[in-house]
């Protein structure tokens, strides 16, 4: 196997929940890795394919032939190619996801209640990059014409709480207006019961 890999969920209209996860792994040796999987045979339970330098495993062999026989690539999606671009620099890490789409296959295989009161319909893209700096690791995220989630108060002002911190902190995380946020689709969270468990322990 090769130092890079990538794990993905793709449309599958075969598939009950209309999706199907995948997983990418670099393959520096073809031969060598074609004669450990026939070797393995029929112990396996997933199905798996090669395409290029990379092995595919998806859930069934059915699935795995379909993904590698695909013709059309991420790389060559004009959106995710400029998202990609805007992150800048070399990123050992990257995720990528297109908001509608992504609430679409929610909503199909789970119901509404997989929107969790974001709205009847989102848009746009996100994506985060992970980079490494001479001291520390620097997670970045960035959207694109992401469609707002509901009404209600909106930060227009980072916290730059982070900015405080002493020098040598390890990790540090800062957001703003998640409390009003919260306050506001109260209601709609609640309705999926999600929060159920909470209350139970916390009456």
């Amino acid at each position: 196997l090769g130092d890079r890999m990538a794990a993905a969920v793709v449309r599958d209209e075969a598939s009950e929940q209309g999706m199907t996860p995948v997983l990418i792994l670099a393959v520096d040796d073809q031969q060598a890795m074609g004669d450990t999987l026939r070797t393995l045979g029929d112990d396996v339970d997933f199905g798996y394919a090669v395409r290029d330098d990379f092995l595919l495993l998806a859930e069934d062999q059915e699935t795995a032939d379909r993904l590698a026989a695909e013709e059309s690539r991420l790389s060559e999606d004009d959106r995710y190619v400029g998202d990609r671009a805007a992150l800048e620099g070399d990123q050992i890490a990257v995720a990528w996801a297109d908001v509608s789409a992504v609430q679409q296959l929610l909503g199909e295989a789970f119901g509404e209640e997989a929107s969790l009161g974001m709205g009847p319909e989102l848009g746009g893209r996100v994506v985060f990059g992970l980079h490494a700096e001479d001291d520390a690791l620097e997670l970045v995220g960035l959207d694109f014409t992401v469609s707002d989630a509901g009404p209600g108060p909106r930060p227009t002002e980072p916290t730059r709480l982070v900015q405080q911190l002493p020098e040598d902190t390890l990790f540090a995380v800062s957001a703003t207006g998640l409390g009003d946020v919260a306050v506001d689709r109260w209601d709609e969270v609640e309705a999926t019961g999600m929060v159920a468990p909470l209350q139970e322990m916390f009456p």
